[in-house]
């Protein structure tokens, strides 16, 4: 009977907060959600990048985060693809979108790519908040990946969303 009061008590304490706190080193959160793909589900014959969502929280000013996204060139012939910042078109609710100037806190690696034909491979990301800088508690960018050697009218984009939470 005690060790079911204290298993009761135990969870009672975690689902109102009162769970030990983190080291202060910054978190990659994982989705709520399942993986969800950028573009078509993956396969040798789509054009896709992922993770489509990278969460990142517990940050503070002066902090570093890295993460790889990969690409993924679906077609059956050779393809540039260029990577960079983007200003998000919209955001998660609770989150403002870090404007062009944020592009100082993310840095690609590299910032383009030639796939060969059904080729993947990795984009490294790294979020660095200055020591001096105070961006919002809650934040989001995206990194856009474009296939620079498509025609036509009708260009796609591929982005991933990066949200970031400040430590309070």
């Amino acid at each position: 009977m005690r060790a079911r009061l204290v298993v009761v008590l135990g969870i009672v304490l975690l689902l109102c907060g009162c769970a030990p706190q983190g080291s202060g080193i910054p978190a990659i959160v994982p989705p709520a959600a399942p993986i969800v793909y950028a573009g078509s589900e993956p396969g040798d014959d789509n054009t896709w990048i992922r993770p489509a969502i990278v969460r990142l929280g517990n940050f503070e000013p002066g902090d570093t985060a890295e993460y790889s996204i990969e690409v993924h060139n679906g077609k059956s012939v050779q393809s540039m693809y260029h990577i960079a910042y983007r200003v998000p078109d919209r955001t998660y609710e609770g989150f403002v979108p870090l404007d062009a100037a944020g592009v100082r806190f993310v840095t690609i690696e590299p910032m383009a790519l030639v796939l060969g034909p059904r080729e993947t491979r990795m984009v490294l990301i790294t979020v660095t908040v200055p020591k001096y800088e105070t961006p919002p508690v809650a934040w989001e960018f995206w990194i856009s990946v474009v296939d620079t050697e498509a025609t036509g009218l009708i260009q796609h984009e591929l982005c991933s969303r990066w949200t970031v939470m400040m430590k309070e």
